[in-house]
């Protein structure tokens, strides 16, 4: 059985590493998946890659942590994974980067990595239009194909529940700046006067800084007379989505809260502490507030949202249907089929390469 190598998926965001391997198993029965144990990328991918017969980087922001696309890419472009130039696959493994972002701002390293990815990979496919301008800023060649998310594939749509308009829920991510968790306070608190109960959802689970995130701003809140509780983590995007199908509104400082509340059912005002999470709520219709000073707004948004239209199922189905197209195409890649005769009209190219 062959086998397919994800690096990246190491269990800093388990419920989003829960959704990938999810989709990636259904799309490419008979392959045996490979997940990388937490650790130093470079040298996780050197003991993992000699076995591997495909190497799948999906569904990250390659350039999320100050070092990890320039050691992806050196590890992805040594000897153990073959020439850095596109030739035969006849002596070195398939390599795809599906559903992957690039935020900004671009170091140098981080430009030089962005490049010798690309070159090196036999299949890209980025899950937004903004990351491929950046990209194509930096020096990558483009066009590029957009597809989308494969977690979108892991999603259950929620059974209804009430909803309730004076309620919201958080999605934390205890790795924000401190200028982003204050701001975050001073919104809540506001919600709060106004009678909102605020529902904070520790995303990474119990024992995370995530969960003591959730519970100093609890106390917090609760020290200033606001309604305010912790919801217990689900621990997988199923999960989450069904503790989503209540509150009025959700405010997502992580991406795939964007997902679980797309298919609940709920208005989402998503907060841009990633480029991705900006670029996703507007395909979807929603708000998205700045990383900064977001405070002052973040009330009268949420009231806003709760009264305005949850994402569209329609543009929901054509997320989903984007990220099936794209691993389609991976698995014809990892077969090594023929690119030149794969359906590629449902995976636009961006930038647009007629202006």
């Amino acid at each position: 059985m062959p086998s397919v190598l994800l690096p990246g998926v190491n269990g800093r965001d388990p419920v989003s590493e829960r959704a990938l391997v999810g989709a990636f198993r259904s799309a490419l029965e008979g392959h045996e998946l490979v997940e990388s144990p937490a650790g130093p990328v470079r040298a996780s991918l050197s003991a993992l890659g000699r076995h591997a017969d495909a190497v799948v980087l999906a569904g990250c922001d390659l350039f999320a942590g100050t070092s990890y696309g320039p050691a992806m890419a050196a590890a992805l472009t040594s000897p153990v994974h073959g020439p850095v130039t596109k030739g035969s696959n006849r002596f070195r493994r398939p390599l795809a980067l599906v559903g992957v972002s690039a935020g900004v701002p671009m170091r140098p390293s981080e430009r030089w990595a962005a490049r010798r990815l690309v070159r090196r990979a036999d299949l890209v496919l980025l899950s937004d239009g903004d990351s491929a301008s950046r990209l194509a800023g930096a020096g990558v060649p483009s066009p590029m194909r957009v597809a989308a998310d494969p977690a979108w594939l892991s999603l259950v749509p929620a059974s209804s529940g009430p909803v309730s308009t004076r309620s919201v829920l958080v999605a934390l991510d205890a790795n924000v700046e401190q200028s982003v968790k204050l701001e975050l306070f001073l919104g809540l608190n506001e919600l709060g006067a106004q009678g909102v109960r605020v529902d904070l959802l520790p995303w990474a689970g119990l024992g995370t800084s995530d969960f003591a995130f959730a519970e100093r701003l609890a106390l917090d809140l609760r020290a200033q007379g606001r309604l305010a509780d912790i919801i217990p983590p689900a621990g997988d995007l199923a999960g989450v989505t069904e503790s989503m199908a209540e509150p009025g509104a959700v405010v997502a400082l992580r991406y795939r809260a964007i997902h679980a509340a797309a298919a609940a059912g709920v208005p989402v005002v998503g907060i841009a502490v990633e480029n991705r999470i900006r670029a996703l709520t507007r395909r979807l219709g929603q708000v998205c507030l700045p990383r900064a000073e977001f405070g002052a707004s973040l009330a009268s948004t949420v009231l806003n949202a709760a009264d305005s239209s949850a994402p569209s199922p329609a543009v929901v189905k054509e997320e989903v249907a984007r990220a099936e197209a794209g691993l389609a195409l991976l698995r014809l890649v990892l077969e090594h089929g023929d690119l030149e005769t794969a359906d590629l009209e449902g995976l636009p190219l961006a930038p647009d390469p007629w202006l």
